[in-house]
């Protein structure tokens, strides 16, 4: 069983298995069994180039999509100005909720994929943080002091 590891990793293991063959903790035989037991692993330029080109691909079509979608879009946004701010609460608030459930159910599923796990719980938070910014212009909170808005998304347990 090869273990992989960066050049960084690899040099370190180098490193401690000539330190112990000098101070004669391990003999020859040892010292290279040990550095077969692992693989330095380069970066994957490939790997990059081909997440390039597919974020480069969702791009074009995002930016077309939005070209030939420009005045729905307006009217969507203008839309969603007018909107009251107890609403847009209310929704924001609800998003956020799914999106914290959501982190939770792929951290107990999918446990090596801290990365994406993480994102849902980083806009559950940004999402936290728009909903309070908008129960600010709520007629409820207008009397409130800003720290209150502030307190609000620090109250989330993670």
């Amino acid at each position: 069983m090869d273990i992989k590891v960066n050049k960084r990793q690899g040099q370190l293991l180098n490193d401690t298995i000539a330190q112990w063959q000098q101070q004669q903790l391990i003999d020859n035989q040892q010292a290279q069994q040990l550095r077969q037991s692992y693989q330095i692993i380069s970066f994957d330029w490939k790997l990059l180039a081909v997440y390039s080109f597919w974020i480069a691909i969702a791009c074009f079509i995002l930016s077309v999509i939005l070209l030939v979608a420009d005045d729905y879009l307006i009217a969507l946004i203008s839309r969603l100005i007018n909107t009251p701010a107890s609403v847009l609460t209310i929704t924001s608030t609800i998003i956020a909720g799914l999106l914290f459930v959501l982190g939770v159910k792929r951290r107990q599923h999918y446990p090596e994929k801290t990365v994406s796990n993480e994102a849902m719980f980083f806009f559950g938070v940004l999402i936290t943080a728009v909903a309070s910014g908008f129960l600010s212009h709520t007629t409820l909170a207008l009397h409130w002091r800003e720290s209150v808005f502030i307190l609000i998304p620090t109250a989330i347990p993670h």
